[in-house]
């Protein structure tokens, strides 16, 4: 490999850190087991695996999890086609566009389980944030359940011959549900004793972990986003005190912020933002 190459793909490979992803997981782990039980070529799998989500460097990451218009599929095609050219270029002769054009194409059985498996992982993901990415979207366990019944049928139709990671699919998805119940129980419980819910974070917590994000990140305005949010925190029946709030409005931004990751720093932009507060975006 030639340097110029190894600089483009190191380069690459940190712009996704720049990347607001829908999820975030690690699909080589469970493309690396699940290829073993359909019999495919692992190392191949695992190779198409590095490659797939390259175009998200310039298309972005679309969030389809509850569908999308016509409009919205027909642009996100337009962005894929036009991120796949630019790549094209920037990595022609390589032996990584090889393999993306490979599972673009999505004619082995290879690509195919890797494009299956990524529709998994946000079911598996919802085990260990308690469905706080789809609260967070307003969604409820309803459209959940409608959303898992359509992408279902469409993956039935396109993969019939993958029937061990069908059936991981249908597991996760009736676990991800039975975790929604659990949670919505636990809500209304929350409510009816006036009580914070399981799982929500203690103020100080918050403020500790944000403001030393805003040290690392340099965001000047925390404290604005912090105090606006807690006093509509303290509306809400289980908060009476003031001094919870619900961990889907804050805690993958404020993990992000506290760790100086790029997100962070969008998370708190939008923050400000929603909240109507002056100047959102400024110094960023």
């Amino acid at each position: 490999m030639k340097l110029d190459t190894a600089i483009t793909l190191a380069g690459l490979s940190l712009s996704f850190g720049l990347i607001t992803r829908a999820t975030a997981h690690m699909l080589s782990l469970v493309v690396l087991e699940q290829a073993s039980a359909e019999g495919l070529d692992v190392g191949l799998c695992c190779a198409l695996v590095q490659v797939h989500d390259l175009p998200e460097l310039y298309a972005g990451d679309t969030d389809t999890a509850f569908g999308l218009t016509d409009e919205q599929r027909l642009d996100k095609h337009a962005r894929e086609q036009a991120a796949l050219e630019r790549l094209r270029v920037e990595l022609a002769g390589t032996r990584t566009l090889e393999l993306l054009e490979l599972y673009e194409r999505q004619d082995t059985r290879e690509a195919q389980l890797v494009r299956l498996i990524d529709k998994i992982l946000p079911k598996l993901t919802h085990m260990h944030n308690r469905l706080a990415t789809i609260y967070r979207r307003g969604a409820t366990l309803a459209d959940l359940r409608a959303s898992h019944r359509r992408q279902g049928a469409e993956l039935e139709r396109l993969y019939p011959w993958a029937k061990a990671t069908l059936a991981l699919f249908w597991e996760a998805c009736a676990a991800a549900e039975a975790l929604g119940e659990e949670v919505e129980r636990e809500r209304q419980l929350a409510e009816q004793l006036d009580v914070p819910p399981p799982g929500w974070r203690a103020w100080p917590a918050i403020r500790s972990a944000a403001l030393v994000g805003e040290d690392i990140c340099g965001a000047p305005w925390v404290d604005e986003v912090l105090d606006k949010l807690r006093a509509l925190a303290a509306e809400h029946p289980a908060n009476t005190s003031g001094e919870f709030i619900s961990p889907r409005l804050l805690d993958v931004g404020l993990r992000e912020l506290a760790l100086g990751l790029s997100p962070g720093r969008q998370w708190l932009d939008c923050m400000r933002r929603e909240l109507e507060l002056d100047g959102a975006g400024e110094g960023t």
